[in-house]
């Protein structure tokens, strides 16, 4: 079986340690976090149609220029907002939903980047002829409801006079 990745990067976008106490307002921490989750859902929405109860592997990877990060602790923590505006995104109201799989990174970026990548793989069945047993699975059930099938071609070529 092999993956489809769909690959994502939000700039721009400075995560921080909650652990660590980050000394400002509580308010000013809810909004950066509603804003990165909202921007985190958007993002993943515009470049992957979700398919219901579908298993997803998610790479969430901290870009920031200075060459250690936090702990893994601290990064886990760090990705909370943006790791539920993927699970919105992909249409799952618990993001610790056993169909999800995640992991987390840290990179080295350029001087004065902070960026967020995310990576939503989706395994792909390999073969075609598994993808023609489940349509002629599809067929035989319509055809046991709806009877014959006549493709649009046919009604396309007959006289209805």
């Amino acid at each position: 079986m092999s993956h489809k990745a769909t690959r994502v990067r939000l700039a721009n976008m400075r995560l921080r340690n909650p652990l660590n106490g980050s000394h400002r307002h509580w308010s000013v921490g809810a909004k950066e976090r509603r804003e990165h989750r909202a921007r985190a859902s958007w993002t993943v929405r515009s470049m992957l149609i979700p398919t219901r109860g579908q298993s997803y592997s998610i790479s969430l990877i901290r870009i920031t220029p200075a060459a250690k990060g936090f702990d893994f602790d601290g990064l886990v923590a760090s990705f909370k907002a943006v790791r539920d505006g993927v699970a919105d995104a992909l249409g799952y109201t618990d993001d610790s939903d056993p169909r999800l799989t995640w992991s987390y990174a840290h990179r080295k970026g350029e001087p004065k980047e902070h960026a967020v990548e995310i990576v939503v793989e989706v395994p792909v069945r390999d073969g075609l002829a598994e993808l023609e047993a489940q349509l002629d699975r599809k067929v035989k059930r319509k055809r046991k409801v709806a009877g014959p099938i006549v493709p649009l071609e046919c009604y396309k070529r007959m006289d209805f006079e």
